[in-house]
């Protein structure tokens, strides 16, 4: 008898090797952040009128570390293809504005505008929060003004929302996600890489670092949290099944600076997606690859059609009776 899940692992290393930027789109990600940072640099240094006498000789703006790529790219989940790179500029404290002063803020988004213009073709975005810088192929550069506050904490402006000023940590969002794949052994990453997939297909109406926190919490959770590739399609499944009971909830960012508010928009696609996805668990176990391919395929798009073709040997025999032996959790069982 042949034995079950036969191709999982395989299946799911191709379909994430699939997912990740080239070298060639890393490096690109990180020249166009580096191009507009030196741009805004010599703006910002040497436009004396934008800085008060008391601030004109700020040593602490200083010509490193006043950039930042933020999001998939600083924290390795990007995807291929990705449109979108995001960055913030950390501007001189000189010129931070009041809580209050939303005219000053928004000043400060057009100001960087004109010292981007003469270079790239820079203009607000449609929600009017961050600047979208447009010169490198079909690749923009989501760009938002920041200000150091204490240690690594910064606060970014987002001029259109009821609450001007975000507080954020990149470099804890960073450690928070490391942690969560040392406990995991790299299943956070891989998996929101694939949740990034499914919203990507579907047009999933919520944000990458909501996907990425519910993920971090998920992934220290669940029962298979050191299981194999071969688990991967419970993973999915059990992370689908587990978001539906996450609804209307809040998460705090690392260093709790901030609650991010789930919301329910995305719900009925997430009950449809561990619908499809508890039956393409069943197609595994069963070798129905056509109709296994054909679900992952439904939740994930044309991405997962991307991954590399199944070659491999059949699983190891301890492998597929610990995928068998073990009871799942109350709620996650076949």
């Amino acid at each position: 008898m042949t034995a079950e899940w036969r191709n999982v692992t395989e299946r799911f290393h191709g379909f994430i090797g699939s997912l990740q930027p080239s070298p060639l789109e890393k490096q690109r990600a990180k020249s166009a952040a580096s191009d507009i940072a030196s741009a805004l640099r010599l703006h910002f240094r040497s436009n004396e009128r934008l800085k008060p006498p008391r601030i004109a000789a700020d040593q602490t703006f200083a010509q490193k570390n006043d950039f930042s790529l933020i999001g998939g790219y600083a924290k390795g989940t990007a995807l291929r293809d990705a449109r979108l790179i995001d960055m913030i500029f950390i501007l001189p404290r000189g010129l931070r504005p009041a809580a209050d002063d939303r005219h000053k803020s928004e000043l400060i988004l057009d100001e960087m505008a004109v010292a981007l213009s003469h270079n790239f073709a820079a203009t607000g975005s449609p929600s009017g929060e961050w600047l979208l810088v447009r010169s490198f192929d079909d690749i923009a550069v989501r760009l938002v003004p920041a200000f150091r506050t204490v240690g690594d904490n910064l606060i970014v402006g987002l001029a259109q929302r009821e609450q001007m000023w975000l507080a954020m940590n990149p470099a804890a969002e960073k450690t928070h996600l490391r942690a969560a794949d040392l406990a995991s052994g790299g299943k956070a990453t891989h998996l929101i890489m694939m949740l990034k997939a499914w919203s990507r297909h579907r047009d999933i109406p919520i944000s990458p670092f909501a996907l990425e926190l519910m993920v971090c919490e998920f992934v220290r959770a669940w029962t298979y949290m050191r299981r194999s590739l071969l688990f991967y399609d419970w993973m999915i499944r059990d992370f689908f099944f587990w978001a539906t009971h996450q609804v209307d909830r809040e998460i705090l960012t690392p260093v709790a600076l901030e609650c991010i508010a789930l919301g329910d928009s995305w719900l009925e696609d997430a009950v449809h997606a561990h619908n499809i996805a508890q039956h393409a668990c069943n197609m595994e176990r069963e070798n129905r690859d056509a109709d296994a391919i054909a679900g992952w395929n439904n939740v994930f798009g044309p991405l997962f059609m991307n991954a590399l073709p199944v070659l491999g040997p059949p699983t190891p025999a301890a492998e597929i009776a610990s995928h068998t032996s073990v009871n799942l959790p109350s709620g996650l069982a076949r």
